[in-house]
């Protein structure tokens, strides 16, 4: 029972890493003042959809076969 319950708790302190963030970009002071805040929505893994950007909205679709970081280790 003990190590079900030591397992269990290195299970959850593995995942808890893996939670999403919201995406910040770090801004000159300057610029941070004066930058308004855009929402990007709709932007989900698939190979194509809709997608909204503040008050304006387009379609994506995406076509690489494969993920190409690894391309120069090849």
């Amino acid at each position: 029972m003990h190590r079900l319950v030591v397992a269990a708790l290195g299970v959850a302190t593995v995942l808890s890493g893996c939670m999403v963030r919201e995406a910040r970009i770090a801004l000159a002071p300057g610029l941070a003042e004066s930058a308004e805040r855009i929402e990007l929505t709709g932007m989900g893994g698939g190979r194509s959809g809709d997608f909204q950007l503040g008050q304006g909205s387009g379609t994506f679709t995406r076509s690489a076969e494969r993920l190409g970081v690894f391309d120069p280790c090849w």
